[in-house]
């Protein structure tokens, strides 16, 4: 108290005298102990030092990324050059092997672009999801409209897959769930990676590839990207997927072998 006697709080409303009291701590080094850190000094020994608690890269908590660290007091401050492969839960959705993937490993590049949809702003997964539908299909509201639900939905619609955490609900991308939105997105990309003569009849027609799907992309999210420094990093993971897409393609279009080594998945 301000007139120097000490206020303790306490349970079972027992008497505790100043003996038993000192039993569990002292006082008078506490009382001393917070007055020095009023006046500026050093923080108690132990203490949490902000700077060097680790966050992880994505910003996105419910990812369920877990990434490997070692003890702060042996960590050293992370720089523009340190180049460190993601790992992640093996339970989240987004998780990547976490060694070299092979191009053949259909599972784990499936895994490798939900991840760096996932470290996309949703925002933008948004924007990519109605450029990308719109590009499927240019009278979509005429000739697949929404309100019908299912019934209406394209034939390329991911509505009948046979793995049922891959199906998506035939909505606006802004009222589907996030899974289904990256799982949406996800399957219109592995569309597009096929060689043209295997596409689907309605990518096929468009003379769709993943260059002219990337080209279209980046032309219609160039002034998003632009509008903030911030954006930079989605560009980085923009440009991540279309890389590992195009190598899946030249694998399905024979131009590169099934044991093709990629790792295009950084933390930086």
């Amino acid at each position: 108290m301000d007139d120097g006697r000490l206020l303790t709080s306490h349970s079972h409303g027992q008497d505790i005298s100043n003996d038993i009291l000192s039993r569990f701590f002292d006082a008078v080094e506490f009382c001393r102990v917070v007055n020095e850190l009023g006046h500026g000094t050093d923080p108690l020994p132990g203490a949490i030092n902000r700077a060097s608690v680790y966050t992880p890269d994505c910003t996105d908590s419910a990812r369920g990324l877990e990434s490997e660290r070692t003890p702060l007091s042996s960590q050293s401050p992370a720089t523009p050059s340190t180049v460190a492969p993601l790992t992640v839960a093996s339970e989240s959705i987004y998780s990547l092997p976490q060694n070299r993937i092979t191009v053949n490993d259909a599972p784990a590049m499936w895994k490798a672009y939900k991840y760096l949809f996932g470290c996309c702003q949703q925002t933008m997964c948004k924007m990519i999801a109605k450029i990308w539908i719109q590009t499927l299909s240019p009278k979509k509201q005429a000739t697949h409209p929404y309100q019908g639900g299912q019934a209406t939905a394209p034939a390329w619609w991911p509505t009948n897959c046979l793995t049922k955490s891959k199906r998506v609900r035939h909505r606006q991308p802004d009222h589907l769930y996030k899974p289904e939105r990256i799982n949406l997105l996800a399957h219109i990309l592995r569309l597009v990676v096929e060689p043209s003569a295997k596409q689907h009849i309605a990518i096929r027609s468009l003379g769709l590839d993943v260059k002219r799907l990337e080209d279209i992309t980046s032309s219609k999210l160039r002034d998003f990207l632009e509008k903030h420094d911030m954006n930079a990093r989605k560009r980085q993971r923009l440009a991540q997927l279309f890389e590992l897409a195009q190598q899946e393609a030249r694998f399905r279009n024979g131009d590169i072998g099934r044991h093709k080594p990629i790792q295009p998945i950084y933390g930086q």
